[in-house]
């Protein structure tokens, strides 16, 4: 007869047995592809995301489909990590698709049409994907000129209070949805969906209230979560008053929690010590340490702005840009003329009267370098 010290020998013994059995069971279920040396590789694929996907328009109400997205690299308990309600088109099952300023530092120039260079200097100066990087991609056509030349761009969606229910209202209307999600589905039809990097607001804090903004970056990114976000603010929405005395909301977590991108435009100074001391105020305030910055440079006569002007503001920007940890890009305001602001169109013309030769050349200098250039985009947030 066993004593006690041999009976709990035997137990733990069956119960060691029993577990390394289960191991080997679970090892053989989960084991799924070949290695190179002919063997089997374990796979444990356990994490699942669910997407709930609405039905399209006349299809029945209230129907869902439910697609399991597997992460075969996350290595924890299986579990339900998020639920996105996405339009059907917009759905990925293939895995995370970069978009192409994912790992560049961008450069191209505002209210720009891709071709336009080519149309006002041929090739000159090569081929204007040597050195631009972005460009208006707002419609199908612009889209099929950037997908030709592997670039892209941003499209910008009705920044105003009527995209809300009321003009007190932070509630989104239906209507400003239905378009949003009508424009991304006919670029998704038409194969541009790549191209198009994301969404762009001017200044939007002039516009729209801390709150409305953030409920409509919030609809963008949780519909369109491979998508960037980027409003472009001016020291208006810093300051919080204009020098009319009108009074806006200012840039905070709140407002740039959904954003990916963030802009500064300061036409109006060329001291860098004060650009540089603003830049940082607004990453402050936005509280966010992995926002992709973007800088304004001017390219545009407007009082006393002239050539020499124009090239120290866009040498101290592109010096201010390559300082930050997560540089977004150069986004030269303007291409287009507005109104008594000759933009960089007609000033570069060579049938025209300007001729700002040495501004048109560092452009093409700075877009070569960052057409080649790199970075390791650096996700830690706060």
């Amino acid at each position: 007869m066993l004593s006690k010290k041999g009976k709990l020998i035997t137990i733990i013994s069956s119960v060691v047995s029993l577990v390394l059995c289960l191991v080997i069971v679970l090892l053989t279920v989960t084991s799924c592809s070949d290695n190179k040396d002919g063997g089997k590789t374990v796979k444990r694929v356990v994490k699942k995301k669910i997407i709930v996907v609405e039905e399209p328009e006349g299809e029945s109400k209230g129907d869902m489909t439910i697609y399991d997205v597997v992460d075969e690299e996350y290595d924890g308990p299986e579990e339900v990590v998020d639920t996105v309600v996405v339009p059907e088109y917009e759905v990925e099952l293939e895995g995370e698709k970069k978009t192409p300023l994912e790992s560049k530092i961008a450069i191209g120039f505002y209210a720009y049409n891709w071709g336009q260079w080519e149309e006002q200097f041929g090739e000159k100066f090569g081929k204007e994907s040597e050195f631009l990087t972005v460009g208006n991609v707002g419609t199908i056509e612009k889209a099929k000129w950037a997908k030709e030349r592997g670039v892209s761009g941003f499209i910008t969606p009705l920044t105003s209070k009527s995209a809300f229910v009321s003009n007190d209202s932070s509630v989104l209307s239906e209507s400003w949805k239905e378009n949003v999600l009508s424009t991304a589905e006919a670029f998704q039809v038409a194969g541009l969906w790549d191209v198009v990097e994301g969404y762009h607001f001017d200044e939007p804090l002039l516009k729209l209230s801390g709150e409305q903004f953030r409920e409509m970056t919030k609809f963008l990114a949780e519909t369109f979560p491979d998508k960037r976000i980027f409003p472009v603010h001016c020291n208006y929405e810093i300051n919080g008053t204009s020098m009319s005395g009108s009074v806006f909301d200012t840039i905070s977590y709140d407002t740039s929690a959904y954003c990916t991108d963030i802009g500064y435009d300061n036409y109006h100074s060329i001291d860098i010590e004060y650009q540089r001391e603003m830049i940082e105020k607004i990453k402050e305030m936005a509280g966010r340490k992995d926002i992709r910055i973007w800088l304004f440079p001017t390219t545009f006569v407007h009082n006393s702005y002239d050539e020499e002007y124009m090239l120290a503001h866009l040498n101290m920007y592109y010096k201010l840009l390559m300082e930050q940890e997560n540089p977004g890009g150069l986004y030269l305001y303007s291409w287009k003329t507005y109104g008594e602001m000759t933009g960089f169109a007609q000033l570069t013309d060579p049938n025209l009267e300007w001729k700002y030769n040495r501004l048109l050349n560092r452009v093409v200098e700075i877009g070569k370098e960052l057409k080649n250039a790199e970075y390791n985009y650096k996700t830690t947030k706060n």
